[in-house]
């Protein structure tokens, strides 16, 4: 989510900005109240060692959303948040696979082991669970068997891998290791969006028994929520093998980095993954919330929604974190990702509090937090919203924002309804801005889904990234 602007406000925000504070034009103050140092700052605090890297759930989260809370009451912003105040809290469960009471049953084709049927995989004896999030207990489907390699996402491109049960046979070294082009084309076929991901990897025997022996990963999920995860899971060889072979595909990987992309549908196989799962804690995390009500008399009861997700990946060695050491620095401060983009929803909530009069519709400031670990926070506020949804007539999210062009604007979303043609007509009005926005340059990477805007716009309302 790289090189990401604001969009629609901060350009009209930034003309004018050289105007000081003291002028006596409320709009000029507004605009001069953007400036570089005051972001430096505020990324500063939220960045700061002491936050932790703003893992969710995490003491330095909470202290992020009790300052952003602070600010917000210190511009005289309306609470949103749970009983009178600025701060939303959800409930997390941390779940984690329960291995002995997990399987991949296969079922159908030309018979194999077991006549009419396949075989039935256990996790622990010929099943690892590897990455990725626990989706529904049970997916199902007839299988898309991969060999050979993706470099690039454009080979995988009009392949009906989405909401597939992908079978990659993966290449593997003497010793159990992936070679760089088999983990590429792991990453590209996970990209696809596939229901799940099973790796068939003929792992040494040394190998396979510590692969299986490792605790199964834990994960967290909104209480009540159905998971919308996908699994990877490698599978043993020999324990498939024999199955792919009666339907007439080989488990041996194709040889060579280079090595030719075939890609089969076993439409008279069906898959079932079943993934139990058990509730091993309980934990809790923040949203912060804050509303500048609107002037007009009609338009005060729509709003457009400022979001941008003040958590990260915390620290090394912190329960849950992805997070690792570097050079014996073990905190992921997250500066760029993105308390850049929270610093900027600060802005322009600072900058919208000194207009006079305010502006006609309504507007809500938002920080979230989980959207590292599968865009919980926003999930939750969508779901429960201050306003009723229906009100929501703009949602602007922000987010890595730390690595810009300084003449360009990627905007993400801009087909989807008539905030882009806005956008371009604000951009066209202000050349003196010297700020183009463009398209998505990153369609391979699917950014529109992987940050907090999706949950907004799968639920109708219009947005920009």
């Amino acid at each position: 989510m790289k090189r990401l602007w604001f969009g629609v406000v901060l350009l009209a925000l930034t003309l004018g900005a050289v105007f000081r504070w003291q002028s006596e034009d409320p709009f000029e103050r507004a605009v001069a109240s953007i400036t570089a140092d005051d972001i430096r700052h505020r990324i500063g605090i939220i960045a700061h060692d002491s936050m932790g890297g703003r893992h969710t759930p995490s003491e330095g989260l909470d202290r992020t959303a009790n300052y952003i809370a602070g600010q917000f009451r210190g511009l005289g912003l309306k609470p949103g948040g749970d009983d009178g105040s600025f701060i939303q809290r959800y409930e997390l469960s941390v779940i984690q696979l329960d291995a002995p009471n997990s399987s991949i049953e296969l079922e159908g084709g030309k018979g194999g082991e077991g006549g009419e049927g396949g075989p039935t995989l256990r996790f622990g004896r010929d099943a690892a669970y590897w990455l990725g999030r626990l989706g529904p207990e049970i997916v199902s489907g007839p299988p898309i068997v991969v060999t050979g390699n993706a470099s690039s996402l454009e080979q995988l491109a009009g392949l009906p891998l989405s909401r597939a049960i992908v079978i990659y046979v993966a290449r593997m070294s003497a010793d159990g290791v992936l070679d760089a082009a088999t983990r590429q084309t792991l990453i590209n076929l996970y990209r696809q969006r596939p229901s799940a991901l099973l790796v068939v990897a003929d792992y040494p025997d040394a190998m396979w028994t510590l692969a299986v022996d490792q605790p199964p990963p834990t994960r967290l999920m909104i209480e009540g929520e159905t998971p919308r995860g996908r699994l990877v899971v490698f599978v043993r060889e020999q324990a498939i093998g024999g199955f792919l072979a009666s339907q007439g595909v080989s488990a041996a990987p194709a040889s060579g980095p280079g090595s030719k992309l075939d890609v089969r549908t076993l439409g008279d196989v069906s898959v079932t993954l079943r993934t139990a799962r058990e509730v091993v804690a309980k934990r809790s995390a923040p949203n912060v919330v804050g509303i500048l009500e609107g002037s007009d008399s009609t338009l005060r009861d729509e709003y457009v929604v400022f979001s941008a997700h003040m958590d990260h990946i915390g620290s090394a060695g912190e329960p849950l974190s992805t997070c690792e050491a570097v050079d014996g620095d073990a905190i992921c401060n997250g500066a760029d990702d993105d308390a850049s983009g929270t610093a900027a929803v600060l802005e322009a909530a600072q900058a919208f509090a000194l207009l006079s009069p305010r502006p006609r519709r309504s507007l809500i400031f938002l920080a979230v937090s989980g959207e590292e670990i599968g865009l919980l926070g926003s999930l939750y506020f969508v779901k429960n919203p201050p306003v009723p949804l229906d009100r929501f007539v703009a949602n602007l999210n922000t987010d890595m924002i730390g690595r810009n062009w300084r003449d360009t604007i990627a905007v993400i979303g801009k087909e989807h309804s008539d905030l882009g043609s806005t956008v371009e007509r604000i951009a066209e009005s202000h050349p003196e801005l010297d700020m183009v926005p463009i398209d998505d340059v990153w369609p391979g990477q699917q950014f529109y889904s992987r940050s907090d805007h999706y949950n907004f716009a799968r639920r109708g309302v219009p947005v920009l990234f």
